[in-house]
């Protein structure tokens, strides 16, 4: 049954994959940072090529900070959620964001990007 999942999981990293090669779509891209499908530096890899012909994508830069967070890569997490708000505030990332500087230990940033989650 685990298998069975797992396979599930690797057929829908592959149609995300095969669809935003020839229709960018942000629902995908979005969908991309949900979960680990396999591997996430091999995520992280493919979403970081994405970035050359997409450079100022807020929901792709998201997508990102959110695969550096299933890493607990906090740094690298907090430099792309801050990319993302600088080109579109959105209350989800701002959400995101406030759980990253929790996990760095800065809890009045924590408490600032939580607070922008609502104003947003």
């Amino acid at each position: 049954m685990h298998d069975n999942f797992n396979n599930e999981k690797l057929t829908a990293l592959s149609l995300i994959e095969k669809n935003l090669k020839y229709n960018w779509d942000k629902t995908l891209v979005k969908l991309y940072s949900k979960d680990v499908y396999k591997n996430v530096n091999t995520q992280l890899q493919k979403a970081q090529k994405w970035l050359t012909h997409h450079l100022e994508d807020a929901t792709l830069l998201y997508t990102i900070g959110r695969l550096y967070c299933h890493d607990h890569q906090w740094l690298q997490a907090k430099h792309y959620l801050e990319k993302s708000i600088n080109i579109t505030p959105e209350p989800f990332v701002y959400h995101l964001l406030g759980y990253v500087e929790e996990q760095l230990g800065h809890k009045e940033d924590a408490l600032l990007a939580y607070r922008n989650s609502f104003v947003s």
